[in-house]
């Protein structure tokens, strides 16, 4: 089994959680609360920002062509698709940028966030990629599980149509690839590293699902 079956296998429990979390379930059969949805949707376009800087900082520490495109690729995937797919679900409920940006992300989001760009800011491209691996390839973990199940007339079936989607999955497989070609040869020592990374990261998209089914008072009554 290749380095990075192997730790997506050790990660799998974290997923499964994730997968089964109310938050989800929601989502799949529509009776997730729209307040609920709505904050998730902030936190995570907040999330998406810090998400891009910390592919920046990958294309900064690159060392050949083929890293520096990759990075790119995928940081123009996420602005074009995630992002903006964010930005439209924010203007039906009459949000804009600029009120986005002046919102507090929450305290998971924070953390999660900072742990990424501390690896990026420290350390180097395999363990890059271990950080920023989990949310791509959990969401499409969750999208391919959740939208066989999903009720037809959910509100929310656009959304887990996203990650099920086939060129989300390819891209993903592509993703994966690479950072399998990035670890080969390392030293045990340092895949053990990148494993813990990949894992902490998996419990930072969990702590990410509960602090989406929390209530926050972003739009009080």
């Amino acid at each position: 089994m290749s380095f990075l079956k192997e730790t997506v296998q050790a990660a799998l429990p974290i997923w499964d959680q994730c997968l089964e979390h109310p938050f989800i379930q929601g989502m799949e059969d529509g009776t997730l609360d729209p307040k609920l949805f709505l904050d998730y949707i902030i936190d995570d376009t907040l999330y998406l920002k810090e998400y891009a800087r910390v592919f920046a900082l990958a294309m900064y520490k690159s060392q050949t062509l083929a890293e520096m495109r990759w990075f790119h690729r995928v940081l123009d995937f996420v602005h074009s698709n995630e992002a903006l797919a964010r930005v439209r679900l924010l203007r039906e409920h009459q949000i804009t940028d600029q009120q986005v940006e002046a919102m507090t992300p929450r305290t998971e989001n924070v953390e999660y966030t900072n742990y990424m760009l501390r690896v990026a800011q420290q350390e180097d491209i395999p363990e890059i990629m271990m950080a920023v691996l989990p949310c791509m390839l959990s969401y499409c973990y969750i999208g391919q599980k959740a939208l066989p199940l999903a009720s037809s007339t959910s509100p929310y079936i656009g959304f887990l149509r996203e990650y099920a989607d086939p060129v989300y999955l390819e891209s993903c497989h592509d993703w994966g690839t690479f950072a399998e070609e990035k670890c080969q040869g390392l030293e045990p020592s340092r895949l053990e590293h990148l494993k813990e990374i990949f894992l902490r990261c998996s419990q930072h998209e969990l702590n990410f699902w509960n602090m989406a089914f929390t209530p926050c008072d972003r739009f009080p009554n």
